[in-house]
């Protein structure tokens, strides 16, 4: 990831302003019960022209992040990011699974007739994302599309950017995780039977070779070697960092456990793999109730952000794809007063050709 450092006009610090301004707008409205905010930032019953007063807003009662429901066709076509012949990019919202399961109410794949634009046979999912990440996710629209991604997505050959809140700092601005992963059965009294986690095997991560990555280890052939390499974008104090990720592999959950007990600094929301860090860490634990009062219950704040597939064009240009932050996600952002990459404010609905 690239940040341009020189991008420091008049026009360039409006524009996050602006942007600033209308986050904490959507944020206020959606952690906040509608009877005592509007999206104006007005209380409902207040006469025109009056503000509502800050303790109106800091005694709301807090709300969870709003539940999955039905999608509507009008909602499907606003999550359309990219659309061509052979592929179309949809940003996914938090809480939707993508698979359907045993225990998924909502899932992508039951909708998926509604982004057929006219062709005969729905897309199909080219990848996965966790139900509680958002972002960029590919569909494609034929057979050969569907293989010539899944090659490439095999080869590692589409790259990825994910951006991420994470509890605490971590100790470099920069650096890459290469540990093996494996599962491991945590099932007890508080679990039911057969409750697997990813786990981190520290004692494989030596004498690890650029061509062992992405394979299984030798050692240990269910440990799996991952990568992930993170850069420091924007700090909140030493409680929160605003992280850009890029994964080098795409076991499940990487990202989540590569910096719960890699880096040592969960993803925000992330309870599966960070409780065990916040309940043994008292300094860890403080960060997350400093920001606590400003994030949404059941939120992860974990979001696909950018994906490019190089040489995609017959010109051998690459494909582009971003996706804007979630309200909930980009509500945190603008009241701890974190800064985005600066692509992100030029950022356009239309996404580009590199």
């Amino acid at each position: 990831v690239i940040f341009d450092k020189m991008a420091t006009t008049a026009s360039l610090r409006l524009v996050r302003v602006h942007l600033k301004e209308q986050l904490q707008i959507q944020y206020i409205h959606e952690r906040y019960s509608t009877s005592a905010v509007a999206y104006s930032g007005k209380h409902k019953n207040a006469k025109v022209g009056a503000s509502v007063k800050e303790e109106t807003v800091t005694k709301a009662r807090p709300k969870l992040l709003h539940p999955p429901s039905k999608i509507s066709k009008e909602y499907a076509l606003k999550m359309v990011l990219y659309k061509d012949d052979r592929l179309i990019a949809i940003n996914k919202p938090h809480s939707y699974a993508v698979h359907a399961g045993p225990k998924v109410k909502y899932n992508l794949e039951d909708y998926l007739n509604l982004w057929k634009f006219g062709q005969p046979d729905p897309p199909h999912l080219a990848h996965r994302l966790d139900k509680e990440t958002t972002g960029v996710l590919l569909l494609t629209r034929n057979p050969a599309a569907a293989q010539d991604v899944a090659q490439m997505f095999e080869r590692h050959l589409v790259q990825k950017t994910y951006l991420c809140l994470t509890v605490g700092v971590p100790e470099q601005k920069s650096g890459s995780i290469i540990i093996p992963i494996t599962e491991s059965n945590v099932s007890s009294r508080h679990t039911s039977k057969g409750t697997y986690k990813k786990t981190l095997r520290f004692d494989l991560a030596a004498n690890i070779t650029d061509e062992m990555i992405g394979s299984s280890h030798p050692a240990v052939p269910k440990a799996k070697i991952a990568k992930t390499d993170y850069s420091l974008i924007s700090t909140y104090h030493s409680n929160v960092s605003l992280l850009a990720i890029t994964p080098h592999t795409g076991f499940k959950h990487q990202l989540r456990v590569h910096l719960a007990s890699g880096l040592h600094t969960p993803v925000l929301g992330d309870y599966k793999y960070g409780g065990e860090h916040f309940r043994r860490d008292p300094k860890l634990a403080s960060h997350l109730k400093a920001v606590s009062k400003f994030t949404l219950q059941g939120a992860l704040y974990l979001h696909a952000y950018q994906l490019i597939i190089p040489s995609y064009f017959e010109n051998g240009k690459a494909l582009k794809i971003r996706a804007p932050l979630p309200s909930h996600f980009a509500g945190v952002v603008a009241n701890l007063g974190l800064t985005l990459p600066t692509e992100y404010y030029r950022m356009k609905k239309s996404n580009s050709i590199l």
